[in-house]
């Protein structure tokens, strides 16, 4: 029987163990996932500088419209492909951000779970453990008894009843 808590207790520990290094795999992704965001981020904004540069040289070189227009049309073509890439790498960063969470919730849950239910366990084994006590106990005292019943049944065939009469 206490093999079998040991065994359970060794179950429930691993199962414990494998939980944590899940939660500890999840925040690593979360930390790749947060550095990824502001690498699109800064890209982003050099972009934008990038932007705004070509805007301000279409600006000072009027004589050269025609040119300028046909860069600033490609350069914002770009600008609008990155900008739709960043909003999309930045809508499924928030969505694997929102999942990540969700799965950090339910481990630590399980978690609370797998304590409650090995807790639990524990107190069920311990109460059967006194229980087991008590009838070893209980058991005990009756062999006793009928060891002192046995040894007074012998005593009292061996001495022969005294007769009293004269």
């Amino acid at each position: 029987m206490l093999a079998q808590f040991e065994d359970s207790k060794a179950k429930l520990s691993s199962t414990q163990d494998s939980m944590e290094n899940e939660v500890r795999d999840l925040k690593k992704k979360l930390v790749l996932k947060t550095d990824q965001h502001e690498v699109l981020e800064k890209e982003f904004a050099k972009l934008q500088d990038k932007y705004r540069d070509v805007q301000n040289n279409e600006f000072n070189l009027s004589t050269q419209k025609e040119h300028q227009d046909a860069t600033v049309k490609i350069q914002e073509d770009q600008i609008t492909k990155l900008t739709q890439r960043y909003q999309e790498d930045e809508a499924q960063w928030k969505e694997d951000k929102r999942e990540l969470t969700a799965k950090i919730q339910d481990l630590y849950i399980g978690l609370d779970k797998t304590k409650r239910d090995a807790n639990q366990q524990i107190q069920a084994l311990q109460a059967k453990a006194g229980d087991y006590k008590n009838k070893v106990k209980q058991a005990n005292s009756s062999i006793n008894t009928l060891a002192q019943r046995l040894a007074m049944s012998e005593l009292n065939r061996e001495v022969p009843p005294s007769n009293s009469s004269p």
